[in-house]
């Protein structure tokens, strides 16, 4: 009955560090706008880090959670919309007719990516 205890123990253990893990990887402007809700996380896996009762998978994956999230983002991650939209300071020689659709299909992908990804989930 132990053992059958500690199985599920572990299972439930490791899916909440699953979707930990998720959580940190892909919605770190969550962590980044409330500093709180980030100590708190960083307080659970320091628990977990020194937890005597844990699996050793269960450590390493809390340690490799808590790097993630103490990692602070680099300035030049940031993208500043004001900045990147703004027109050229001088203008190109190239126009439409001069560029491939191909390299004007990259930008506006790039420009798309770069809009979307400084959208913040509420």
């Amino acid at each position: 009955m132990k053992k059958r205890e500690s199985v599920i123990s572990t299972a439930a253990t490791m899916r909440v560090l699953n979707v930990l893990k998720h959580w940190v990887s892909k919605h770190q402007q969550d962590f980044e706008s409330d500093p709180d809700l980030k100590q708190q996380v960083i307080d659970l896996l320091d628990e977990m880090v020194v937890n005597s009762n844990l699996l050793p998978a269960e450590h390493k994956a809390a340690a490799s959670i808590l790097r993630t999230i103490s990692k602070e983002p680099s300035p030049d991650k940031k993208v500043d919309l004001t900045q990147l939209l703004l027109p050229p300071a001088s203008p190109s020689k190239d126009n439409l007719d001069t560029l491939s659709a191909l390299d004007i299909a990259e930008q506006l992908t790039y420009l798309d990516h770069q809009i979307f990804i400084a959208i913040r989930s509420e």
